[in-house]
């Protein structure tokens, strides 16, 4: 594939909308965009102290239903969930999330143990561990895998109910990778970390918080991360993507073409950089994660967006690269691919 030099594209910008309301009222009365998906926490019995433990656990069933329910039939929702003690008891809130989607009929596509302290620390309070699940209603046309089964490091929390920066990334890659989300919703935001990331990534984020003061500082934060985005000009963005993914640097490219998806407003040229994206990250879970299933589920999504991009795009011919992505998908469900089969991506004269 061979790039002609084409003008920048006017940075994009990632909307955010920060509402304080309640929100299972707000969920009620908005009904879901096309492409949203979910990540949030649900409170836990302290953060509702106008009900006894049966009514929030009450509550916290009927909450999760309500998210499940307001999903578009192509959204996810991932929640992030820490177990409390109550009279002595450890209650683990992942079963009761669990409990929620059996009644919506929603399926468990994965479910991750997430490190809030270094593996082996003795916590006497609140756990030293977090679940997050993810959940839709067509489980089976979505990968069951992204990243590890065990994330060993929360990453950093703003404040000590935070997803983790890690956590709260590695949610937000794989809707970027394994869906069509384009729009983050969560409806218990706090202050808003989650969110940024989200925005960071370039999902337009829909925040909903009963509390004033946590409102504001999530608008704060996600201005303030706007505000720092990279701008990049697309070209040089692309240029550098094919570079690294000729260089057998899958993952490197994969990130490289995110910068260039994240400030272009073109439809079109969103959807063909999502499917170089997930081409790449097909590769790189092929020969550095090792595996075969992951790496044809994305391929094979790769080129479904690839083949709904024009033949050219941007004075580039996907024809080629398109086609050798499909040999390369063919040879590994049958066991005979080697490296070498790999396009280049473009053609340096």
């Amino acid at each position: 594939m061979t790039a002609q030099p084409t003008p920048a594209t006017p940075a994009r910008v990632a909307t955010h909308d920060i509402v304080q309301a309640e929100a299972l009222a707000w969920l009620a009365v908005h009904p879901a965009a096309a492409g949203s998906s979910v990540i949030t926490s649900l409170p836990d019995v302290s953060e509702v102290p106008e009900l006894d433990f049966d009514g929030w656990r009450r509550w916290f069933i009927g909450a999760a239903q309500a998210v499940l329910r307001w999903l578009p039939p192509e959204g996810v929702a991932i929640f992030y969930q820490s177990d409390i003690r109550q009279r002595g008891v450890w209650i683990d809130k992942s079963h009761l999330v669990m409990c929620a989607a059996e009644q919506e009929r929603a399926a468990l596509v994965w479910h991750k143990i997430v490190c809030r302290r270094p593996p082996g620390t003795i916590a006497l309070g609140r756990p030293s561990y977090s679940h997050m699940l993810c959940f839709a209603r067509d489980a089976a046309r979505l990968s069951p895998r992204s990243g590890p089964d065990v994330l060993s490091d929360a990453g950093a929390m703003s404040w000590s109910r935070a997803m983790g920066d890690a956590a709260s990334r590695l949610a937000c890659r794989y809707l970027q990778t394994e869906t069509a989300t384009r729009i983050v919703v969560d409806p218990f935001c706090g202050r808003g970390s989650t969110l940024a990331i989200a925005s960071a990534l370039g999902f337009d984020v829909i925040g909903v918080d009963l509390s004033a003061k946590r409102c504001r500082n999530a608008r704060t934060l996600l201005a303030r991360t706007n505000a720092t985005l990279p701008t990049l000009p697309v070209p040089d963005a692309f240029a550098r993507g094919a570079q690294l993914f000729d260089a057998g640097a899958f993952f490197d490219a994969h990130e490289a073409w995110e910068e260039r998806w994240r400030v272009t407003t073109d439809q079109t040229e969103r959807l063909f950089l999502q499917g170089l994206i997930q081409v790449a990250a097909g590769f790189h879970k092929l020969l550095m994660i090792h595996s075969v299933d992951s790496a044809l589920r994305l391929l094979t999504k790769g080129l479904a967006k690839l083949d709904a991009c024009p033949a050219q795009i941007a004075g580039l011919d996907l024809a080629g690269f398109r086609h050798a992505v499909a040999d390369c998908a063919r040879a590994i469900s049958v066991g005979t691919f080697e490296r070498a089969q790999i396009p280049n991506c473009s053609v340096h004269g």
